[in-house]
């Protein structure tokens, strides 16, 4: 059987022939076509209001920080359990991370731990849906409201999870996204997005996310600016990706489904998003309840066997360049779902043969390392 990777994305003739397309029309006067429709389509899809296409979501982060004038030594609350760039865009902007502990079920940030972490000088309160599952927007949003600090939404793996009714992507000040290609989605192997209903703000990212130059007068630069513009290229297979979001993301549900039943009899805990939300889990996501597991040691067996798994991220409060005190059992959630968290492989074109594979290698693991 041929290697089962832990994502890939789906790009069929349909994306193609419109990339081809944009190779040859998507210059001169037309230049913007494919990227003005993609914001548009996109912020249609999520329900926001004002859509700039970037390059990653890490330079969309960079442009929203630097939108809200985030300056040396401010403070910006993010969860220590995320993909590191959350915090490396804030080093960017010379700020400070601060981490905050995770929910033992939704692997998002506590909400019942934020308000503890603000002071004079927190500018922004970053919340990440995790692999997918949803944070508690209510319980954050109240905090954000009454603190009066801008909520950033990052939903880099939750493109389509709901909360309530409503489309993750609209609750932040400002959402970002991102269209990698391990993402549900993707726009050539890189690129991202922001969302926002705040014109004002809009306006002042896009003059910052294309060199701070002025609107009407060329080649003069009114601030200094950015450059993470998404190509033309990139915009037009973002367009055909668009149209496979919904069918992308319940065939992914079955995926998490699948496993989370099949492996139910073992001592794990699958991550599961908040109550109130509708998820769709971009990768199914678990934890071993048995301090007998060795995850890395797990991995390199899977590895062997030709299945592609992959660690939760590491708590970022444990990354010496960031010099973050930390006092005991501060992130006893984060340290103990990172040791003991595994990511396990979803993507379109994952067959059930292949899953049932993933399913007999684990089962056959913790068989032979008595975890059962």
């Amino acid at each position: 059987m041929k290697k089962i990777l832990i994502s890939k994305p789906n790009i069929d003739h349909r994306d193609l022939s419109l990339v081809n397309k944009a190779a040859i029309d998507g210059w001169g006067n037309n230049y913007l076509f494919y990227n003005n429709k993609f914001e548009k389509d996109f912020s249609s899809y999520i329900g926001g209001k004002y859509c700039i296409a970037t390059s990653s979501c890490t330079g969309a982060t960079h442009i929203a920080l630097k939108a809200l004038n985030i300056k040396k030594n401010d403070e910006i609350i993010l969860p220590n359990i995320t993909w590191f760039s959350c915090a490396s865009v804030i080093n960017y902007m010379g700020a400070k991370p601060i981490f905050v502990d995770i929910d033992p079920k939704t692997f998002c940030i506590d909400p019942s731990k934020i308000e503890e972490k603000i002071t004079k000088k927190t500018k922004a309160i970053l919340i990440v849906h995790l692999y997918g599952a949803v944070c508690n927007i209510e319980k954050i949003k109240k905090i954000s409201n009454k603190k009066n600090i801008p909520l950033i939404e990052d939903c880099a793996e939750s493109l389509g999870s709901k909360y309530k009714s409503k489309r993750t992507g609209i609750y932040g000040k400002i959402s970002v996204f991102s269209f990698h290609g391990s993402k549900t989605i993707t726009t050539g192997g890189e690129g991202g997005a922001i969302i926002t209903n705040d014109k004002s703000l809009y306006l002042k990212m896009l003059k910052i996310s294309n060199h701070g130059k002025n609107r009407k007068k060329i080649f003069f630069q009114d601030d200094v600016g950015l450059k993470y513009k998404m190509s033309s290229l990139q915009s037009a297979m973002g367009i055909s990706q668009l149209k496979k979001i919904d069918k992308i993301n319940l065939y992914k549900n079955k995926i998490y489904k699948f496993f989370k039943n099949k492996l139910k009899n073992l001592p794990i805990n699958f991550q599961i998003s908040d109550t109130k939300s509708t998820a769709y889990y971009w990768m199914p996501t678990f934890y071993v309840e048995n301090k007998n597991f060795n995850r890395d040691h797990f991995l390199k067996y899977m590895n062997h066997n030709g299945i592609n798994l992959r660690p939760v991220f590491y708590p970022l409060h444990n990354f010496k360049f960031y010099k973050f005190k930390s006092y005991k059992n501060e992130f006893s959630v984060s340290e103990k779902i990172s040791r003991y968290g595994v990511n396990l492989p979803s993507y379109f074109d994952l067959e059930k043969k292949e899953m049932e594979s993933v399913i007999k290698h684990i089962q056959k693991y913790f068989f032979l390392n008595k975890l059962i």
